[in-house]
């Protein structure tokens, strides 16, 4: 028989196995009477002798699982141990109890395995419900803030100066939008093995004075005063000196939300001779032990509750974390616990080549009339993209032309109407911006060398890539900053 089978007498002592039991346990003849226990999981011990010993009394049937151990390897597998006695026919009495072991090991692995997976999936739809909660709220809170200023300024109630608090609002709430979308893409991309960079020296101290000049301004907000600790200007590593900048201003965010009005950001940059390092350490929130092991996950968050005082997807640092590691460095988290302030630790290979003084800034003040004298086509399928941008570009003094499609584009420029730059979208029906650019740069001259910016909402480092390698001279992303707009119009023309 596939069973083991075994016989007791009335009280329970084991008298008899089959063969296929002494094979299986690797035991001899020691393992009759009550010797059987012997070969049963430890874990498993009291409750089947509880169970033998409650049948023994009742006379009731012996059903259990358990685990016996396999004398061949040690393995414990699976088993269901099943008894009836055997009555004298007249009496009642019981002569002998009839006892089978029935391996269920790999129907038991089997059970187990769609139990956790039940578990997880269970898991993983509260965590998906949570996140796509929070996701609501998080994209929902600046469009609020946006729709109600703008209602207010369409209703004319607003003075000059709560004119201007509505438009730096709706700026402000726009910008933290995109970088919400952004930060969703770019976890995409790191999950599909989509995420790319380039490879180049790259001086930190440059990327990172360009971060603290982005974030100034939200600190000041809360008055939290931004140091300099060590400050190594000679460090040069190699990587994509944007995916730095991205990982930088992720975590110098990330201070100034979680620390309170009036406190102190410390960005130190120093190194080794093999090892630069990036230290952002703030005087803010801090965190509790627990969370410090998680806090590199995706969508991972101390607090996740209605109540929570920060906003946000928990995204920043799990991408931070794979911009360090895609640059073969590592990240650490420090903290002290609650209240008592954070540290976050990036170090990256460094090269040895010594990093040129910071080149003086280009940056320019852009007058009304900075991009005056040029003629400048527009091409997108969005009629409100189309007037932003024209009434943008003609604010600074450009004359504006508008196509709603590539083909229209293609036929302004065929009539020689002296365009100086074209800025397209990318996303359009029919015929996309990579096709329009393309054709382009596929006809003669002198509209073959005409300019090309890409203003698209495809705003990754991919994207930007595909255009410049499509024949676009720049790529700005949307929403549409008029001054970054200008700046890149003067660029491309070497202005």
């Amino acid at each position: 028989m596939p069973q083991m089978v075994w016989m007791a007498r009335p009280d329970g002592f084991v008298e008899y196995f089959s063969r296929r039991w002494y094979e299986y346990t690797g035991v001899g003849p020691e393992t009759l009477g009550e010797g059987w226990s012997q070969v049963l999981h430890p874990d498993d011990f009291a409750r089947t002798v509880d169970r033998w010993n409650a049948s023994i009394a009742s006379g009731q049937g012996y059903d259990i699982d358990y685990r016996l151990r396999r004398g061949r390897d040690g393995e414990y597998r699976w088993f269901l141990g099943r008894a009836l006695p055997h009555r004298d026919p007249h009496t009642g009495q019981i002569l002998r109890w009839f006892g089978t072991c029935t391996d269920i090991h790999d129907q038991k692995m089997a059970e187990e395995a769609l139990r956790l997976a039940k578990e997880q999936s269970d898991r993983d739809s509260r965590a998906k419900d949570e996140f796509l909660s929070v996701l609501s709220h998080e994209l929902r809170t600046p469009l609020s803030a946006i729709l109600g200023w703008v209602q207010l300024l369409e209703m004319g109630v607003l003075d000059d100066a709560e004119s201007r608090d509505a438009v730096r609002t709706i700026k402000q709430q726009a910008k933290v939008q995109s970088q919400l979308i952004e930060d969703l893409l770019e976890v995409s991309r790191i999950i599909n093995g989509k995420f790319t960079m380039r490879h180049e020296p790259v001086p930190l101290t440059d990327v990172i004075e360009r971060t603290l000049e982005t974030v100034a301004p939200s600190a000041a907000d809360k008055n939290i005063m931004i140091d300099r600790g060590r400050w190594d200007s000679r460090l040069l590593v190699e990587g994509d000196p944007q995916r730095i900048g991205q990982l930088a201003w992720n975590l110098l965010t990330n201070a100034v939300k979680f620390t309170p009005n009036g406190g102190r950001i410390t960005v130190s940059i120093d190194g080794d001779d093999t090892h630069a390092r990036i230290t952002v350490a703030d005087t803010g929130k801090g965190i509790d032990t627990e969370h410090l092991q998680r806090i590199f996950e995706h969508f991972n968050q101390a607090d996740s509750t209605a109540t929570r005082a920060q906003g946000g997807l928990g995204l920043g640092l799990s991408i931070v974390r794979h911009i360090v590691r895609m640059h073969g460095g590592s990240i650490e988290a420090r903290s002290a616990g609650v209240d008592r302030g954070s540290e976050f630790v990036v170090t990256l290979p460094r090269l040895k080549t010594v990093a040129s003084p910071p080149a003086p800034s280009n940056a320019r003040r852009l007058g009304p009339d900075a991009l005056g004298g040029l003629s400048i086509l527009v091409v997108d399928d969005e009629e409100s993209a189309r007037v932003v941008a024209e009434a943008s570009l003609t604010k600074f003094g450009a004359t504006v032309l508008t196509a709603s499609s590539a083909n229209e584009a293609l036929h302004i420029l065929a009539n020689g109407t002296g365009i100086d730059v074209v800025i397209s979208d990318i996303g359009m029906p029919v015929v996309s911006g990579f096709e329009l650019v393309r054709s382009i740069r596929a006809s003669v001259p002198p509209v073959s060398g005409i300019p090309a910016i890409a203003l698209t909402a495809f705003a990754s480092i991919d994207d930007q890539t595909r255009a410049l390698d499509a024949g676009f001279n720049a790529h700005v992303a949307k929403p549409l900053d008029a001054p970054e707009l200008v700046r890149q119009v003067l660029g491309v023309l070497g202005r």
